[in-house]
């Protein structure tokens, strides 16, 4: 559709849109004044010659006026059935361009046609100037369109011009080859820089969009890094406030459970800090396999902490997904021979509790306690102990 490369597929349809609210309007406003010209047409139609001569005057060719009211009539008609076409194919973008290019077309160079049989008992060029502007300032058409509008329009009446006009003096004739040329060739140039005009407005209005929404994406992204753990992946502490404080405040019950990486210090003794960073991510990737819902999340609490929030779960259900977890870390078979007790993978301990046992307000400190307990009771555990 487009006649420039760079136009923008947006754009494009924005004027194309923009053209079928133009014919629709036309389509609104014409059709009723269509409907009563076309009754009076017809009627003329079926007047005598001397009916003729009453109505517009000693001037009128009877045979010449049934061919304008005939042209008259199948301009009509084009109008009515190409608004109907485009009523029904309304929501079709493709069709309905076609129709408007269509309608554009047939209506026009019918007009044309009639100013140009107006021709053969009186010698003005008024209609032919009006009927090009009209259409050029009315429909946003594209510059290959507007071409050849501009040139078929030309060619239709000085065509019918030379048929039509009975031994026009040269005067007469060079002044309507003139006209036509320079009239059509104005029309043109405002069809052009009118589409040139609006094309720049709505490219801009394009790029305008185009920033804001590189602009938005690039603010979430901002924000949705800013609640990630920058080496886990997974959230941060940033991120649980707030969604505790949206689990609270929409009153929903959750249990929450605390978890930590087992003698991780010594592993980073032993081993360094790069590859403790490796251990943690691997953890931390092992928590997110073991989830199945998409409401349960697993955020960085600090250092080798994680937190993982299970909405609308008790504790002892909470208990049994975190020790899946548990099971998931210690199949990793991480080694870790410099622990000072007899295991020699990496393992993890974590502490649970729920809102039903306490206010969310120690839901934490509950976990907290809990998680020492596993502490004390040997590691590698989870307290409260899973009903399997």
């Amino acid at each position: 559709m487009s006649e420039y490369n760079d136009i923008p597929p947006r754009v494009v349809q924005e004027i194309d849109r923009q053209n079928s609210r133009r014919l629709l309007l036309l389509t609104l406003i014409g059709l009723p004044l269509l409907g009563y010209l076309l009754t009076q047409e017809l009627g003329y139609l079926g007047s005598t010659s001397e009916q003729l001569f009453d109505y517009f005057g000693e001037d009128v060719h009877p045979e010449t006026f049934v061919k304008v009211v005939n042209f008259r009539l199948a301009a009509m008609l084009a109008m009515g059935l190409l608004a109907l076409l485009a009523f029904l194919y309304r929501k079709n973008p493709s069709a309905l361009h076609w129709i408007s290019r269509t309608y554009i077309f047939a209506t026009g160079l019918l007009l044309i046609a009639i100013a140009s049989l107006l021709l053969e008992f009186r010698e003005s060029f008024e209609l032919f100037y009006l009927k090009v502007f009209l259409y050029c300032a009315l429909f946003l058409m594209p510059p290959v369109m507007a071409v050849a509008f501009c040139t078929s329009a030309v060619v239709i009446y000085i065509v019918g011009a030379n048929i039509l006009m009975d031994s026009p003096t040269p005067s007469v004739v060079q002044a309507l080859y003139f006209n036509c040329l320079v009239v059509a060739g104005l029309g043109l140039v405002v069809t052009i820089q009118n589409y040139r005009s609006k094309h720049a407005e709505l490219s801009a209005l394009y790029q305008l969009e185009k920033d804001h929404r590189m602009l938005a994406k690039a603010k979430s992204e901002i924000e949705a890094s800013s609640e990630r753990d920058a080496l886990t992946g997974v959230y941060n502490r940033m991120k649980l406030q707030s969604d505790l404080d949206a689990l609270d405040d929409h009153h929903r019950s959750y249990a929450l459970a605390m978890i930590d990486i087992d003698h991780f210090k010594s592993y980073n003794d032993h081993h360094g800090h790069a590859a403790g960073d490796e251990v943690l991510r691997s953890v931390a990737q092992a928590f997110v396999r073991s989830l199945n819902r998409p409401s349960d999340q697993i955020y960085r609490y600090g250092g080798e902490e994680f937190l993982v929030v299970l909405p609308n779960t008790g504790v002892d259900d909470a208990a049994v997904v975190i020790d899946r977890m548990r099971r998931q870390v210690e199949r990793m078979r991480i080694d870790h021979v410099h622990r000072p007790d007899d295991l020699d993978i990496v393992t993890i301990t974590a502490g649970v509790a729920d809102t039903s046992e306490v206010e969310p307000a120690q839901v934490l400190e509950k976990a907290d306690q809990r998680l020492y307990e596993g502490k004390r009771a040997g590691r590698n555990r989870v307290e409260p102990q899973p009903h399997q």
